[in-house]
């Protein structure tokens, strides 16, 4: 049986149905073996949102990952908007190296609304290598206060 610490391997090929009225469809394997946990070739689609994700995570990490929605509606109800999102995870917890991008337009989630998003993300906690973090959005507001511009354009040696 199933146990909280239990080894297991869940291996999905071509399901497909509806998710509220909207076309689904995915596969992919997941499994925990010795505290490790795997993530091979998980690709799911809900109507024109993909995510694909791919890796594994124990006492390090090393996970790719990839959010495409043209609608976030269909991942959460009150949500709007477009966004596009693609990277790495490499490392530990505690000092992660992150290769990331993100792009967005019209997103709208819990009160915090977002006109345009781009973002690019490269992270290494090395100090022989330069991070560097670009993050500029148009037209941020959560509920009563809005920026009309906000720029981060940040590069450091940690």
């Amino acid at each position: 049986g199933f146990t909280a610490d239990g080894d297991f391997m869940v291996d999905v090929h071509d399901i497909s149905g509806r998710v509220r009225s909207v076309p689904a469809a995915g596969g992919g394997k997941v499994a925990r073996t010795g505290g490790t946990w795997v993530f091979d070739d998980i690709h799911v689609g809900l109507g024109g949102t993909r995510l694909a994700l791919d890796g594994k995570v124990n006492g390090s990490i090393d996970l790719r990952f990839a959010l495409n929605s043209h609608d976030l509606s269909l991942l959460s109800a009150d949500s709007r908007g477009q966004l596009e999102s693609a990277g790495a995870i490499r490392g530990t917890p505690g000092q992660p190296s992150i290769l990331a991008s993100a792009h967005g337009k019209n997103i709208s989630h819990a009160g915090l609304a977002i006109d345009d998003l781009d973002a690019t993300v490269n992270f290494d906690p090395s100090p022989l290598f330069e991070s560097r973090v670009d993050i500029h959005v148009h037209n941020l507001s959560y509920e009563q206060r809005k920026l009309d511009d906000v720029d981060l354009d940040r590069k450091s040696v940690v």
